[in-house]
């Protein structure tokens, strides 16, 4: 894309309300500007810069402007979420990149040259959505893993619980979640040996049995007084032929 003029600028420092005036060759492949310090050549810059970083100077929030390409297509402030070939070095881009008092510091670039320099920037780019979709799966690895560590904690309270029912245990620090997960850390190793056979399964079972309804005492009266001297009566009568007890 070549910008063939600047139409109009306005708010924008010293162009207050400019327009290209008659007459006045248009930008060539390559244009140089020169003039005194605060003449206005930084904000002529911050126009195209605008277009690059795809916001209005915070200087200047009520910019606007009108471009001139070459296909005659106008381009104005309220294109500037579009994307367009623009590279900007100027003071604002070395405010924004340059840190002098840290010699680590990284410092985007304006422009690449080379066909090896394009190819790299492409694999750059590829490796950057790479790196994004990675990061994305991580954060929901993360989630994940979250959800989880939430689940299991809330079924170690629960299974405590119900243990500490199983033994009468009456005072929750005696067995909580927290002794519950060293216990099976601890058998994590050898989990089989450890598991209950059916005879002992049994146990546990009459044990947690539901516990029966009590049964009234039977009253039995026995008349043993009676008996006794009904059968002393008859071990005393005497056996003659004449005489049978019946």
């Amino acid at each position: 894309m070549k910008i063939n003029k600047i139409k109009s600028i306005s708010k924008l420092g010293q162009y207050i309300d400019f327009e290209w005036p008659d007459g006045l060759d248009e930008f060539r492949r390559y244009n140089f500007f020169y003039g005194w310090n605060y003449s206005g050549k930084t904000s002529l810059s911050r126009i195209f810069r605008c277009l690059e970083l795809h916001e209005v100077h915070c200087d200047y929030p009520d910019l606007n402007f009108s471009l001139l390409t070459e296909e005659g297509k106008t381009i104005t402030n309220n294109d500037i979420v579009n994307d367009y070939s623009i590279r900007v070095f100027n003071e604002d881009f070395i405010e924004d990149n340059f840190a002098w008092n840290n010699e680590n510091a990284e410092i985007n670039p304006v422009i690449v040259l080379g066909k090896e320099s394009r190819e790299l920037e492409h694999k750059l780019k590829a490796k950057q959505n790479e790196k994004s979709k990675a990061d994305e799966e991580i954060r929901k690895k993360k989630k994940q893993k979250a959800d989880k560590e939430r689940e299991l904690d809330g079924k170690l309270t629960d299974k405590a619980s119900e243990i500490r029912r199983i033994l009468s245990i009456t005072n929750p620090r005696d067995f909580d979640k927290t002794k519950l997960e060293d216990k099976v850390q601890a058998l994590n190793s050898n989990y089989e040996a450890n598991i209950l056979s059916d005879d002992v399964a049994k146990l546990r079972d009459t044990l947690l049995s539901k516990k029966l309804e009590k049964i009234d005492t039977i009253s039995v009266t026995l008349k043993l007084s009676s008996l006794i001297e009904n059968i002393g009566a008859i071990l005393k009568q005497e056996v003659t032929a004449q005489k049978i007890i019946e």
